[in-house]
């Protein structure tokens, strides 16, 4: 209740701040909307005389706008009007090489650098990305240089913003990212409202939004279809993530509607720590990898605890309920202490649906994951797939998992 006061406050803020803040048109600076000329250097000088302004409303006109990376400024309203794209340049020159996170120690799927996003920021406040339009990854070139192995560097993001607070997306379209669509990195204050995002079934790692280090973070009445997680909470992955040691926490994702990609995760990349955390409401499938997806591994670490997935209803997904701490199936030995996952005081409650397979638990003999399940109705083929070292309270489900006994907590190993 005091995350959504919060953000109520947050949104009357910027209300009063779009009536009081300079209009800069993109056009008035040389930008083009034909599709064809590439605008980052006049996107660039309208950013520049927004800064110099101490902020304005950065205003996209019908059009199409091609361009290469480019990023915000503080209090800024970036309204890309109905009709209006921001088409992302299949040119990796657009593209500067950027260092990784301090979380990761790697770009991600490669070592090394990165390329940096179609849209970034660092170190930004009072921002909002608003209006009808659309901003398109143009994707398709980067998914198949990556399937062919040729790029030297891991993928931009479509949206990418370090280090930010009080933060608003709402009611644009973001379509086909070359990687993961939205990543809020170690920022706080976000909300993310009436907000599309698109990727064909196949398109590997777009992620639709990714909360990294994050928090104080809502996530409200957005369609997020994808070829990867819907919704994936982060913070960090393995030894660097520990090091940054920043958790995602005080996180809602409420009153979505998911018709296809992985589903809902918590992870892998969760070293720093996830908490606090309720799914409610949501409407996923009908094809949908998990409903409910906890997922770590040996090595690392960190936790994921007092998170709730709850009143929501499965059109159809392979897994309703998923928990692993062996995510990449590499068999990896046990490890330090420091190394090893903890996932304690997950509840799933208050939903029904159809899933091939109701259950899987895959958890440590060394690290036993707790899961309570409550007051499901699951439509199903298989009732488990798997059911290693989990207990938990289960009341009033059907089908009942292995490990049911009455509401008193036990281990199957």
């Amino acid at each position: 209740n005091m995350l959504n006061t919060y953000i109520l406050l947050l949104i009357f803020f910027f209300v009063a701040l779009s009536f009081s803040l300079n209009v800069i048109n993109v056009v008035d600076y040389g930008a083009v909307g034909d599709g064809v000329t590439k605008n980052t250097q006049a996107i660039n000088k309208a950013i520049q005389a927004c800064a110099s302004q101490n902020g304005c409303q950065l205003l996209f006109p019908k059009g199409k706008y091609l361009t290469g990376s480019f990023n915000l400024t503080s209090n800024m309203i970036l309204n890309i009007t109905h009709r209006a794209e921001i088409l992302a340049s299949e040119d990796e020159s657009d593209y500067p090489i950027i260092k990784p996170l301090p979380s990761y120690c790697q770009g991600r799927e490669l070592n090394g650098p990165r390329y940096a996003p179609v849209i970034g920021g660092n170190n930004l406040t009072n921002v909002v990305i608003t209006g009808k339009g659309k901003i398109d990854g143009q994707g398709k070139i980067w998914w198949e240089k990556h399937e062919n192995g040729t790029l030297k560097y891991t993928r931009g993001r479509l949206l990418e913003f370090q280090n930010c607070k009080d933060f608003i997306i709402e009611d644009v379209h973001l379509k086909d990212s070359p990687f993961w669509t939205l990543h809020p990195y170690s920022c706080n204050n976000v909300l993310i409202q009436r907000v599309k995002i698109t990727a064909p079934p196949n398109s590997p790692n777009t992620d639709g939004v990714d909360p990294d280090s994050s928090s104080n973070v809502i996530v409200r009445d957005c369609t997020i279809a994808t070829g990867d997680d819907n919704i994936s909470l982060k913070s960090g992955l393995n030894y660097c993530g520990r090091q940054y040691n920043q958790p995602s926490y005080n996180i809602i994702v409420e009153n979505n509607y998911f018709p296809w990609g992985h589903g809902l995760a918590i992870g892998s990349e969760s070293s720093g720590g996830v908490r606090d955390v309720i799914f409610r409401g949501n409407s996923i499938g009908p094809d949908i990898s998990s409903a409910a997806h906890i997922k770590t591994e040996r090595g690392r670490g960190g936790y994921i605890k007092n998170i709730t997935f709850e009143n929501f209803q499965s059109l159809g997904a392979s897994n309703f309920v998923y928990v692993t701490m062996n995510y990449t199936g590499q068999n990896t030995p046990p490890t330090n202490a420091t190394g090893t996952p903890i996932v304690t005081g997950i509840t799933v409650k208050d939903a029904r649906g159809f899933a091939l397979n109701a259950y899987e638990f895959d958890c440590l003999p060394e690290s036993n994951c707790e899961v309570n399940l409550e007051n499901l109705e699951i439509t199903h083929f298989k009732t488990q797939t798997k059911c290693n070292n989990v207990y938990g309270n289960v009341t009033n489900v059907n089908p009942s998992p292995c490990y049911n006994s009455d509401s008193t907590s036990i281990s199957f190993n």
